[in-house]
Order: C-alpha cells, then sequence, then structure tokens
C-alpha cells in the first residue's frame, strides 16, 4: 500500500509542476521567447520519430552512440587490464589514463574537427575518447581494489593466463567494470550530442538541439532535449538489465 501511495504522490506532483509550468509560460510569467510550454513540448516531440521529419537524426545520434561505446568496451578494458594488473608500464599507463581523463571530452571536440572528417567519424570519434577513459579508469581501480590473499594464491596457481582471466579477474572487477560501463553509455552520448552541434554533420540530435536555439524554435529544442534524455535512460537500463543477468551474484536494487 505505501509503494501505491509513493506512486500516486510522484504522479500528483508530476501533473502539478507540468501545470504550473503550462499556466506560467501561457500568463508570460516565464517569457514564451525563452521557455517553452508543455503542449508546444509533446507537439514536437513526436516529429523526432517521423521518417518525413527528424528520425533520420534521432537514429544517427542512437547509432553513433552505441557504435562509440561498442568500439569504447575493447580499448577501455585492455588499458584498465594493463594499468591495473600489467607488471610493465602499468603505472605509466595509469597516470596517463587519469590524465587524459582529466580533459573535458567535449573541449577536445574542435581537435577532433582537425583530425575527422565531420559527421559519424568526428562524433564516433569523441565518444570512444570519453567512453574507453572512463572503462579504463573503472577496471583500473577495480583490480587495484582485488583481495590481496585471494590476488596472490591465484597467480601461483598453474593455470593459464586464460583461466585466471575467465575464473577470477572477470568475476572480481565485474562490478566496478559495469560501473564504468555505464558512466561510457553516458558520456557518449553527452559528447556526441555536443560533437553534433558543433561540427557533426547534416543529422543528429545535436544538431536540431543547436537550430532550434538559434531558429526560436523552442518546441523542438526542449522536446529534443527529452528524448535526448529518455534515450540516455533507456541505453542505461539495459545495461542495467544485463549487469542482472551476468552478475548474478551481485543483486541490484
Amino acid at each position: 500500500m505505501s509503494r501505491l501511495t509513493h506512486s500516486v504522490t510522484v504522479v500528483a506532483l508530476l501533473t502539478a509542476a507540468v501545470l504550473s509550468w503550462q499556466y506560467l509560460v501561457e500568463e508570460k510569467i516565464w517569457s514564451p521567447a525563452l521557455i517553452a510550454s508543455p503542449t508546444q513540448i509533446a507537439e514536437a516531440v513526436p516529429s523526432l520519430f517521423r521518417k518525413s521529419e527528424n528520425l533520420a537524426d534521432t537514429k544517427a545520434t542512437i547509432f553513433r552512440t552505441i557504435t562509440a561505446f561498442s568500439l569504447s568496451i575493447p580499448v577501455g578494458l585492455a588499458l584498465g587490464f594493463i594499468s591495473g594488473l600489467g607488471k610493465s608500464y602499468s603505472t605509466e599507463t595509469w597516470i596517463a589514463v587519469d590524465l587524459l581523463r582529466s580533459i573535458p571530452a567535449t573541449a577536445l571536440v574542435p581537435l577532433f574537427m582537425v583530425l575527422f572528417a565531420p559527421g559519424d567519424q568526428l562524433a564516433i570519434a569523441a565518444g570512444v575518447f570519453s567512453g574507453s577513459l572512463s572503462i579504463a579508469l573503472a577496471t583500473g581501480l577495480a583490480l587495484r581494489a582485488m583481495n590481496r590473499d585471494r590476488r596472490t594464491v591465484v597467480s601461483l596457481l598453474d593455470v593459464n593466463w586464460y583461466e585466471k582471466l575467465r575464473l577470477y579477474y572477470l568475476p572480481e572487477a565485474a562490478g566496478g567494470i559495469f560501473i564504468g560501463l555505464r558512466s561510457a553509455m553516458s558520456l557518449c552520448l553527452i559528447v556526441i550530442v555536443v560533437a553534433e552541434m558543433i561540427g557533426g554533420g547534416k543529422h543528429g540530435l545535436g544538431r536540431i538541439i543547436f537550430d532550434g536555439q538559434w531558429g526560436d524554435r523552442h518546441g523542438i529544442l526542449y522536446g529534443t532535449i527529452l528524448v535526448t534524455g529518455l534515450i540516455g535512460w533507456c541505453l542505461n537500463q539495459i545495461l542495467v538489465f544485463a549487469e542482472s543477468i551476468l552478475i548474478h551474484w551481485n543483486e541490484i536494487e
């Protein structure tokens, strides 16, 4: 019963917030030149899924995000294992990863514009840069935090490195790796949208946000921001589901 009450309360608060928002914009207490009303946003959102309008932009951003994330996984895991377990160059790799991660990827988009052609190459490259460093850092931290006694025992076992990786290192570090994966997914989406705004080519949700900002199309501007957030949430929920299946010993609330 308490869960039902909580759900009703949340719905009531959201409804009140939306109605208040609508009233403030209609009465021009909030400037309609700066903020779109909920009805304007609701009317604009379907255009992002119509083939004759902006569906190509939505598909482009999703494609770039998933591609960048997929390419980030092997790069990030390799860097993470080298910095977390490697005997040679582990310290140097860790310092390099931590240093590069400290640089905002969005600030490097102009550099990627010089190195890559506008469009998919630019956006995906920027996403891979940011996502792989996030995975590398989380993986390296997870491996460095492993139990030292078990790590010593495993190093003495007469099994090949692949068996150690499959039976010990990956299960031990899996929780940390998935934290890095979820962070990387969000970062890939953020960086790709920014790249699309600056020079991402013909299609992309970032382009719509940029055009909506300067073209006085506030409904499509706020609607695109909302859809971008929903895309990020959905992609992260897929990772949460995968984590609950693959790491069956780790209960996720």
